[in-house]
């Protein structure tokens, strides 16, 4: 009989995934918002971590501080198409748009990157936490990462099965791992590319003078002649 059931182990498995989507985001979604006229303010889902931009009817919005958007425009409730929006200090996953919309745009379904769905709604683009199934670590790296964290949760568990000498081995082995992660998500997305070569990486050859065919060369005459 095995010390730990599937189920736990699943139960591990995923709340791993999701910590290390948490601690270190990289899983990259889109949400379109339901646009009212005269409503400024529309809540995220929970999963959403942190906001990467927003386009309105294909107009990329810049964010805008609560605290500027109270010195700066002092509580105005003007109608337009928005310029900016408000990320913070407006309620629980909640973002306020600035102007307040004049126009309705309903939510886009589909595709959320292609073009027709940017230029027809408002599209929010932001990380977020995963969801264990379309959402995960690539399946290359999955399983190796994971079953560190499920190892070090099931052996720290009370019970005839704990072992906390193993626990704390595998819980360092899945610092190291979700470390060097880390640092490869760096790479892939922060590392700029060399995309062209500026010298010559080991050979000191080049183009020979240009030669003209051989009934062109002409008479060949000593100096002075």
């Amino acid at each position: 009989m095995p010390i730990f059931d599937a189920s736990t182990l699943a139960r591990f498995f995923n709340e791993g995934e999701i910590e290390i989507s948490q601690e270190r985001p990289f899983i990259v979604d889109r949400y379109s918002l339901n646009i009212e006229v005269g409503i400024p303010l529309y809540t995220l889902p929970d999963y959403v971590l942190s906001i990467r931009r927003v386009t309105y009817l294909g107009m990329g919005l810049d964010p805008l501080p609560r605290r500027n958007e109270r010195e700066v425009f002092q509580g105005g409730t003007q109608q337009s198409q928005p310029f900016w929006y408000i990320y913070n200090n407006v309620g629980l996953n909640q973002i306020k748009l600035f102007p307040i919309p004049n126009n309705v745009i309903p939510s886009v379904t589909g595709d959320l990157w292609s073009k027709d769905a940017i230029e027809n709604g408002c599209i929010v683009e932001f990380y977020r936490s995963s969801d264990n199934v379309d959402f995960t670590i690539p399946d290359v790296l999955r399983p190796q990462l994971l079953k560190l964290f499920s190892a070090y949760k099931a052996f720290g568990v009370e019970g005839p099965s704990q072992n906390i000498k193993l626990s704390q081995y595998f819980i360092q082995r899945w610092e190291q791992q979700k470390q060097e992660f880390s640092e490869l998500l760096n790479t892939l997305y922060n590392q700029p590319r060399r995309l062209v070569i500026n010298d010559f990486a080991t050979f000191n050859w080049f183009p020979g003078s240009p030669v003209l065919p051989i009934d062109r060369f002409g008479i060949y005459v000593d100096d002075g002649e």
